[in-house]
């Protein structure tokens, strides 16, 4: 700008003023595409000038190389260009020897000039033998001018000024498109979109063709959702994991133009032709053996077939990688997740619909298949070291020595390594099932892979509750049985005993009243034979008592009832009195003033009511929450008698409305949510007696959540009686 500096200012200033405010990847919005930019400043070289632009990337190795991206100008030169030149490393710089030395044989064969390099990071020449590159460049833009002809002042400063444009806006250019492209996941995310959705956000911001999802399952990757921007070819949809890692082997990432190894052919027939793109979606999981935290890649995203606007690289760019990168990270931490809250409500529900009498193993592993895609099998251990005792199912896997997890001492867990009768390895994790009989049995979970993903881990644990709860069940049953059976026994033989000694004595006293002793005479007095004769009925009807325990759930109806006059107020409070204890212990507070409730009579057996309010106020008891209230009312009306037990605690479902008054039978999320223990009989037993009281007894539930989350209910049982009966109240 020597010879007309002012001149050559305007020219600039007027040249400035024309170039665009933004340059994006493509056009849109009134952008200029960074294709337009271009051929702007090729005509800025001069006729038959080229301008190109390679853009730093990096290999699977980490290895640093210019990638071919953009050209303007004259054609024909593309089809000698070197789609990719090597960077040296020389410590913590790149040397742009070899790169230029490239470039400069091309401006040989086509007569150009030396060539101009540009660092488009800070915009100077880079044109010197002692050039370097950074590891955070943009990359390079390279002008190619025909000889003789020189590049004149003006044209290098406008060539200066426009770089440092390019560079300034295609950095803004990525940190925007990447910020775009967290906030759309973020947003599909927040919606609970579904995958195939989460897949088309994923392929409009990496500018892919078709996006593949596989999820590892056992020792395979399965295909579970899709995208493709036209008709969808016949893709794998399922491959096995060592094929996965070989391709990984070198990188966690990997594409195309950057993967020098072999394809397997199920991996080949997924990309096909295309440039592709792989990236592994870890998720946070859990290790089987030590119970540690981990990450594994429970996914697999194949991206395939580079979306071309006027980029002219055929592959995934550095920047494809990074955005892609950032949101398959977000949706690691989303994916596991995605509907768990309805698996554990359908669970919930499956557990509590299967009735504790008809638990099977073969049950439980169908069910727990379901929910753990990953699981081979189930098997329940009667004692550790009896593995040939132990029942499996499906199939029979050959367990390890169990040993303890180092993060689950205090739990008691085991772990250990098995084998499949086919040879597969299999990852088991051992879970005690203790009861109060019972303190070695053991469940085990059988694994086809080393991790857990944690949603998997939640819904493993819910299954397993349910399993120590229904063995509780059963265990108490098996025992209560065989206690009845054995205490009948005793007391029939103890019973048969006494009744035989007592016909010998009654059979003595017969033969001494005929002899003429004063001990005969006694004996014939007839207190001595009624009372030998009411020792022997007595006797017999204990003898009969002695099957009692039964009447409660097979045969006890209103015959068995004892009519008397009973005062419930003093019913409920020397019920309390046996449960002070507890209720201190819990610090839960009770609303019962018997002064205030009076002294009223109804017609009732004086045990069995006893035992009615025993198990309504002890169900309340435990299913409440610490520091809560407990009431209790009793209402009297004409010919009416209803009794209110209300606590604050457990919610009760709709779904376990009728069950829960069936013998056996406990609402699963009751028992999960306080870990009290219980047989499922005090409810059962409560409407056996009330009905045999009165054929038209009412004994129901309100069960209603007072907070927002629905995790605190106000719950109230309630009984009602007529007062008609045959004692003397009535």
């Amino acid at each position: 700008m020597a010879d007309n500096p002012d001149s050559d200012l305007s020219k600039l200033q007027v040249w400035i003023s024309q170039l665009p405010v933004n340059i994006d990847y493509d056009n849109h919005g009134g952008s200029w595409s960074r294709q337009e930019f271009l051929q702007l400043l090729s005509g800025v070289v001069g006729p038959g000038s080229v301008v190109i632009v390679y853009l730093l990337d990096r290999d699977e190795h980490q290895k640093s190389f210019l990638t071919l991206s953009y050209i303007a100008g004259e054609i024909s030169i593309r089809s000698s260009l070197q789609r990719r030149l090597i960077l040296l490393a020389e410590g913590d710089l790149l040397s742009f020897a070899r790169a230029r030395a490239e470039l400069e044989k091309i401006a040989a064969i086509r007569n150009y000039s030396r060539p101009i390099v540009y660092r488009l990071s800070d915009h100077r020449d880079c044109s010197a033998d002692d050039c370097k590159l950074e590891s955070d460049d943009v990359g390079i833009a390279v002008v190619f001018k025909p000889r003789p002809t020189p590049l004149d002042h003006l044209s290098q400063v406008k060539l200066q000024i426009a770089f440092r444009f390019f560079s300034v806006q295609t950095t803004r250019s990525r940190h925007e498109r990447l910020s775009q492209a967290i906030s759309k996941m973020l947003h599909e995310v927040e919606s609970s979109a579904d995958k195939p959705k989460l897949c088309s956000v994923l392929a409009h911001y990496v500018r892919a063709k078709t996006i593949l999802l596989y999820e590892q399952i056992g020792g395979a990757y399965e295909l579970v959702a899709e995208y493709h921007e036209s008709t969808p070819p016949s893709p794998i949809t399922k491959f096995e994991r060592s094929e996965a890692d070989r391709l990984q082997r070198a990188s966690l990432v990997v594409r195309s133009h950057t993967y020098s190894g072999a394809l397997t052919s199920s991996i080949q027939g997924i990309v096909g032709a295309s440039a592709w793109m792989l990236l592994p979606c870890h998720t946070h999981a859990v290790d089987v053996l030590s119970g540690r935290d981990a990450s594994f890649a429970q996914y697999l995203i194949f991206l395939i077939g580079k979306e071309n606007l006027e980029y002219l690289g055929e592959d995934f760019s550095y920047t494809d990688l990074q955005i892609g990168k950032n949101l398959v990270s977000l949706l690691g931490a989303h994916l596991p997740f995605m509907g768990l809250s309805d698996k554990l409500r359908q669970i919930s529900n499956e557990l509590d619909d299967q009735a504790i009498s008809d638990f099977t193993l073969e049950w439980l592993g169908e069910l727990s298949k379901r929910y753990l895609p990953s699981l081979f099998g189930v098997a329940l251990l009667s004692e550790p070291s009896d593995t040939d005792m132990a029942e499996y199912y499906p199939s029979l896997f050959h367990l390890g020595k169990l040993n303890r997890r180092v993060i689950d001492v205090a739990r008691d867990n085991e772990a250990c390594i098995a084998r499949a009768d086919e040879g597969a390895q299999l990852w088991c994790l051992a879970f005690r099932i203790h009861t109060e009989y019972r303190t070695q049995q053991r469940i085990v979970f059988a694994f086809r892979q080393d991790c857990i993903q944690s949603a998997s881990a939640q819904i493993l644990e819910m299954i397993v509750e349910y399993v120590r709860t229904a063995f509780g069940v059963i265990d108490f049953r098996e025992y209560h049985n065989a206690t009845q059976a054995q205490i009948r026994h005793v007391i029939r033989g103890s019973l048969s005993a006494a009744v035989s000694e007592l016909e010998l004595v009654a059979q003595r006293v017969r033969l001494f009243s005929s002899m003429p002793t004063k001990l005969a005479r006694l004996l014939a007095t007839p207190t001595m034979q009624t009372a030998v004769q009411d020792a022997l009925l007595w006797l017999n009807e204990a003898y009969g008592l002695a099957d009692a325990p039964r009447y409660l759930l097979e045969t006890f109806d209103k015959n068995a009832v004892r009519w008397a006059d009973v005062d419930p107020a003093a019913v409920v409070v020397s019920v309390l009195d046996l449960v002070q204890g507890e209720l201190r212990r819990r610090g839960i507070r009770t609303s019962f003033d018997k002064n205030a409730v009076g002294s009223h009579l109804i017609s009732a057996d004086q045990e069995f009511i006893k035992i009615v309010f025993f198990n309504l106020i002890d169900n309340a008891i435990k299913y409440s929450f610490q520091d809560k209230w407990l009431h209790i009312e009793l209402i009297y009306t004409a010919d009416r008698f209803r009794a209110e037990i209300q606590n604050e605690g457990v919610p009760i479902s709709e779904e376990d409305r009728d069950k829960i008054f069936h013998p056996w039978v406990r609402s699963f999320r009751q028992s999960v949510a306080t870990r009290r223990p219980g047989t499922g009989l005090g409810l059962a037993v409560t409407q056996r007696i009330l009905r045999a009281h009165d054929e038209g007894a009412i004994f129901n539930f309100t069960s209603d959540p007072i907070d927002e989350r629905g995790t605190v209910a106000r719950t109230t049982f309630f009984f009602e009686l007529g007062l008609k009966g045959k004692g003397i109240a009535a």
